[in-house]
């Protein structure tokens, strides 16, 4: 089959693979599938099995409608998933009734039947417990009007409360009090909370283990042991706010926002506080046994950028003590915007072995945490190897989730030049993936590492344009991704890959700040603008050597969130690029500081001053300050939702370039939040590309 040239549509062919899980008995391995409708205007997620019997791939769904999947425990296992399907479920959700449905499905075959309901809002199940129970996190809003003070029935019929619930359904505004009172992705966050629960299917009956002040996090289970993080929001409430066990809690300063840890034990229905809120960021891992948890904890008072170390948590007393330093994330930090959904990314098995994904250099690796307080690589085939410095396999792949079982190891890959696939003990057991890679003609990047002034090794790469040809005089586009600790490398990402199908180089790096290099490389605390400046000029001058084709009067710059930050910070302090087009950007960090959902906590991490402390310190440090200087025609794109580098920025840049007499233009996204690029409304996503490909070709061509 003849490739094609990749479009501004490709990526609504593709089959994105997520979620990775093994059956209890281990047969299966039970996975999603999201696909793209342009004509629906959304994503479509589906359940798919392999069967490690025979070997084959099956689809379980067609509807597009499945969430979180979790398989049961028992003699009967079966895979469970919440969904409204009916027109009498989608009414009472229209009615905001206090309710979430779950259907069941055998792996077998036949239609999901409906399992069970559960009286609260948005429940997810945590785990499945071995008794049949389940662990769930439900919403909670504090502010709806109920009949009994901790949850009611809609059974009673009383006057005074009918009015005030209708009341309420039909609000048409917010009254704030809470620091954060929004959240990218979540809206308006006022009043939510997030509340750990037991579900006993038997007898249709929710309890709750944590109270609606608090917000919780993760959840572990050992035997009759809940381990679990949360805090009270952080608000204008202080003085109010209630830990776990009722006592009163006075938030710190917002660089400290920490969840609390505690322990719920089952039998004697009693809650401990281990670590109380607002106090130690220390982040739940596992159980590793009965008396002792394993935690990953960071003390910013020592550096405010940093990779924390492994301690275990002694149960009795909440003493921390250190297991092994990890100068390595956790999670995934890897940019695409070919993915969708993602999966486990920590496991912790019966021998006490913790595995997790980790960025390392440029890219996602398995790392091991064996119970001697060792680290190893795990490989795709499940094989331990001494860590190794220099790149750590990620050249070939990068992990986006994974399970474990038996020795058994299911990996959801991403390789170069294709999206993510499954692979069990390294063999590839799906061809989802794949078929995009076959469809459509990737531009293979080529890497360009050098060492800056300094002696550091910064590492790029370059997409050559289509068709090229070594005489050929050709524009260019530098791409600066977001964090800015995230990195570029390898995989495929579709606007790169348009931008080269169209005709530009395209090139990019991960300038000091990024991550995957350890705490020195990551911390650039209050060096915004600076180092991270230089890198990203230097490369570019390395670039426009290696490749004298490039028309270094046809250069421009784009960049998503600390790469708008990038982006706006450039145009105000070089003329080089002759267009450029900040996404998502930041301007002023003091605004920022106060209207982001993070806002106080990532200005003093990354800036190291809050604006009551030291404004100039803040103003210094902000594009605006210097938009003045700005002469490069500027395209902004932003959503009118983004709570997290707030769209006022955008328009402040875009009218001081006004001002100047600079061409400048908004590309204003209603409805949509941070993710637009990568999660955004489909026939969003390609408008907005096709915003930055319009821009970039009158400028550029």
């Amino acid at each position: 089959m003849k490739q094609q040239p990749v479009d501004i549509r490709s990526f609504l062919h593709a089959e994105y693979v997520s979620d990775p899980q093994f059956s209890p008995d281990g047969r299966y391995i039970s996975y999603t599938v999201t696909t793209v409708s342009e004509k629906e205007n959304k994503y479509l997620r589906d359940l798919w099995l392999y069967d490690r019997r025979t070997k084959r791939t099956r689809r379980m769904s067609d509807r597009g409608d499945i969430g979180h999947v979790t398989w049961t425990k028992g003699r009967t296992q079966t895979l469970l998933f919440s969904a409204v399907r009916t027109e009498a479920d989608k009414k009472r959700m229209e009615d905001k009734e206090e309710y979430t449905v779950f259907y069941e499905m055998r792996p077998d075959g036949g239609e999901a039947l409906r399992a069970f309901e559960v009286p609260a809002e948005g429940a997810s199940i945590a785990k499945a417990l071995p008794d049949g129970s389940f662990l769930m996190n439900v919403s909670y809003d504090v502010t709806r009007p109920r009949r009994v003070k901790d949850g009611g029935t809609f059974a009673d019929k009383d006057k005074d409360f009918d009015k005030a619930f209708e009341d309420w359904k039909k609000e048409e505004r917010h009254i704030l009090t809470e620091t954060p009172f929004w959240f990218n992705g979540q809206g308006i966050t006022e009043g939510q909370r997030s509340v750990l629960a037991l579900y006993d299917r038997k007898k249709n009956k929710l309890t709750k283990i944590t109270t609606p002040e608090m917000n919780a996090g993760l959840v572990r289970v050992c035997g009759d042991l809940i381990a679990f993080s949360a805090a009270p929001p952080v608000s204008s409430l202080q003085g109010k706010a209630k830990d776990q066990n009722g006592k009163a809690v006075t938030p710190l300063r917002p660089e400290v926002w920490f969840d609390g840890l505690y322990v719920y034990n089952r039998k004697t229905g009693r809650t401990k506080e281990l670590i109380a809120p607002f106090t130690k960021d220390v982040f739940l891992l596992d159980f590793l046994d009965e008396h002792t948890l394993l935690v990953h904890y960071t003390d910013y008072k020592i550096n405010p950028l940093q990779f924390g170390s492994f301690y275990t948590c002694d149960i009795r007393t909440g003493a921390l003590k250190k297991r092994a330093f990890y100068e390595a994330s956790l999670g995934p930090s890897l940019g695409s915007d070919l993915r969708q959904g993602g999966g486990k990314w920590m496991h912790m098995d019966a021998a006490g072995n913790f595995t997790l994904i980790s960025t390392v250099e440029d890219g996602t690796v398995l790392r091991r945490l064996t119970p001697d307080g060792k680290l190893y690589n795990l490989s795709p085939t499940g094989d331990l190897h001494p860590l190794q410095k220099a790149h750590a396999g990620t050249e070939d792949y990068a992990v986006e989730g994974f399970d474990i079982l038996d020795g058994h190891l299911v990996t959801s890959l991403m390789r170069e030049g294709e999206i993510a696939d499954l692979y069990l003990d390294g063999k590839r057991i799906t061809r989802h993936g794949e078929r995009f890679a076959k469809k459509y003609a990737l531009q293979k990047p080529e890497k360009l590492f050098f060492k800056n002034k300094d002696g550091v090794e910064i590492h790029g790469w370059c997409l050559k344009p289509a068709r090229f040809r070594k005489n050929g005089h050709y524009p260019a586009i530098l791409h600066i991704h977001g964090g800015p600790a995230t990195v570029f490398g390898n995989v495929p990402h579709h606007e790169m890959q348009l931008w080269a199908a169209k005709g530009y180089f395209v090139f990019y790096c991960n300038p000091r700040g990024s991550d995957g290099r350890g705490n020195d490389f990551i911390n650039i605390s209050g060096k915004y603008g600076s180092i991270d400046y230089e890198d990203i000029m230097a490369f570019t001058d390395r670039i426009l050597k290696a490749y004298p084709m490039i028309d270094k009067t046809r250069v421009g710059v784009t960049g998503g969130s600390y790469g708008g930050f990038m982006t706006n910070w450039i145009i105000g302090h070089t003329n080089r690029f002759a267009c450029a087009c900040a996404q998502r950007s930041i301007c002023n960090w003091i605004t920022f500081e106060h209207t982001s959902d993070i806002g106080p906590v990532f200005t003093k991490l990354q800036q190291g001053a809050y604006t009551r402390d030291n404004m100039k310190s803040l103003w210094d440090k902000s594009p605006l300050k210097y938009a003045d200087k700005a002469v490069t025609p500027t395209l902004f794109v932003c959503g009118d939702e983004d709570y997290r580098c707030y769209y006022a920025d955008s328009v402040s840049m875009f009218t001081a370039l006004q001002e100047n007499g600079t061409p400048a233009k908004i590309a204003l996204f209603h409805g949509e939040n941070h993710e637009l690029s990568r999660s955004g409304k489909p026939k969003n996503r390609i408008a907005r590309m096709q915003e930055i490909l319009d821009w970039m070709d009158h400028w550029l061509k």
